[in-house]
């Protein structure tokens, strides 16, 4: 039993669906669908990387839904909504908004790393690279006059 846990763990969304929140469990479940469509699921380290990038997902939903909720209130006898300015509420929401800014962050750093799983940044060590049409750098050698006068 413990084994099929840990298969069902590691090679499907039902743990992060689980502990994600009730309004986004459907939401966790398919982005981490479109991942392992996306980017495959063959290695270990694919596999961590898209539980974690689906969990960080329904993390910013979740901070930002608690932002929502403790930043407006819905007025009983008037439309709209109003914000209560006090000092606890205000450092309430300042946590709120630095929860979302590192789920964010984690949001990119995993994207990346899962990038450079699939696709790694190419890197080319030579003396002569060309950069664009008509441009070239070349790395030890003094400029020429030319590159003299412009400067």
């Amino acid at each position: 039993e413990a084994k099929l846990l840990g298969h069902a763990a590691i090679n499907s969304a039902q743990v992060i669906t689980y502990y994600a929140d009730d309004a986004m469990q459907q939401g966790v479940e398919r982005i981490y669908d479109e991942l392992v469509d996306t980017f495959g699921d063959e290695s270990p380290q694919k596999k961590i990387l898209i539980h974690r990038l689906a969990h960080a997902w329904n993390q910013v939903w979740s901070y930002e839904f608690m932002f929502s909720v403790c930043k407006y209130k819905k007025r009983e006898h008037e439309p709209g909504y109003s914000f209560e300015y006090s000092a606890d509420k205000t450092r309430y929401l300042a946590e709120l908004r630095k929860g979302i800014e590192s789920a964010n962050d984690h949001i990119i750093r995993l994207t990346q790393a899962l990038q450079n799983l699939v696709s790694p940044p190419i890197q080319v060590k030579a003396k002569n690279a060309i950069i664009a049409q008509n441009m070239q750098i070349n790395q030890g050698a003094t400029p020429s006059n030319d590159a003299k006068a412009t400067t």
